[in-house]
């Protein structure tokens, strides 16, 4: 056998590793979605100083009543 291959542990340790970079991600992310104008736009600001935005907007795939909005 293979010494390269994963044991079941270290998946669970990946998985909780992962698990933990997605938890302090939301913790200093902004997410904002306006529905009208189809445009969504996230703010991260991390503890250390690190910080991004992205906003970005689809084309109308399905028509939306304008009184909706």
């Amino acid at each position: 056998m293979s010494e390269n291959k994963l044991r079941k542990q270290d998946g669970k340790e990946w998985i909780t590793i992962i698990g933990s970079l997605v938890q302090e991600f939301l913790q200093h992310v902004n997410l904002e979605y306006d529905c009208c104008t189809r445009t969504a736009k996230v703010n991260y600001n991390g503890p250390s100083g690190w910080s991004f935005s992205l906003k970005t907007s689809h084309s109308e795939i399905v028509d939306v009543d304008e009184a909706d909005c």
